[in-house]
């Protein structure tokens, strides 16, 4: 059993060895990470993390007439992870959090040969009250977050067996053969659109979704626009950032489901962190 991650970044470099700590924590077996045109230090942070874990670092230029976030997932479909049993694909506000299982192989044994995909629900962070981005850990600052029931939570990103891929969207995948679940293993159906679960699983596992952090982190989210989105789609850049903001900003409880692996976690930051730093004093 293998898995690995595919994920795009554009200018997220701070945020990244905290995200590629905690998904070597929960054991992928390789991190496929685009850069999508970062004008920050995202190349030397991930090609220093490389030295330590299994990260591959891919540079990805956005396509003229395409979703640059699609184009890279149809990319790696087709070329890249072949030779894992599963592929997992979340973005880099995305933690994934396992319930019950010490690892992502261990969770992803619960499903036999007849499951070919698992859609897994958001559950979504707040800003915890902070307005700039003057803190250290995501996982550590961001400890709230909406309701479980809360509707933005239908949305579901997906884990999928690769060879049963035959299209990956940002959050859903056309499968060749296989049913598509909940970690539960209840049929997933989305009444309203491709990405939105008709219901909520937070049962085995979750998505924490840290689609706000500090209102700061928000506002420059909002002006680097949606990877999913296709350069020329009017809906790439948002024109109601602060009552989005208003809207996503939910800290009514606290979570603290994402602890179990916390030790794992800084460890492989730890490492990340020095590899980083050796690499700068070796450029200088």
């Amino acid at each position: 059993m293998s898995a690995c991650l595919v994920a795009i970044a554009q200018n997220e470099a701070r945020f990244l060895p905290e995200w590629l700590a905690h998904y070597v924590a929960i054991g992928v077996d390789r991190i496929i990470l685009f850069d999508n045109e970062s004008s920050d230090a995202t190349r030397e942070v991930v090609t220093a993390a490389a030295e330590r874990y299994p990260i591959t670092y891919m540079r990805w230029p956005t396509p003229l007439d395409r979703s640059p976030q699609v184009a890279a997932y149809n990319y790696a479909v087709k070329k890249l992870i072949g030779r894992y049993d599963w592929a997992c694909f979340f973005d880099c506000d995305e933690f994934l959090v396992l319930r019950e299982d010490p690892d992502l192989n261990s969770f992803l044994s619960r499903y036999d040969s007849s499951v070919g995909a698992l859609a897994i629900n958001w559950l979504t962070f707040g800003s915890s009250g902070r307005r700039e981005s003057d803190y250290e850990l995501v996982t550590e600052t961001f400890r709230c977050g909406s309701e479980r029931h809360w509707r933005n939570n239908k949305h579901f990103k997906t884990i999928a067996r690769s060879g049963r891929i035959h299209r990956m969207g940002v959050h859903y995948a056309e499968l060749k053969s296989g049913a598509y679940v909940h970690p539960n293993g209840e049929p997933l159906s989305m009444p309203a659109r491709l990405g939105v679960a008709g219901q909520i699983d937070h049962s085995l596992a979750q998505v924490n979704h840290y689609q706000v952090k500090s209102k700061s982190d928000f506002d420059e989210k909002i002006r680097r626009g949606r990877a999913g989105k296709k350069p020329t789609d009017p809906s790439r850049f948002r024109q109601n950032g602060d009552v989005v903001f208003r809207s996503l900003d939910r800290n009514t409880v606290e979570y603290s489901d994402i602890d179990a692996t916390r030790g794992q976690r800084q460890a492989a930051l730890s490492a990340i962190v020095d590899a980083f730093r050796r690499a700068g004093s070796m450029a200088k």
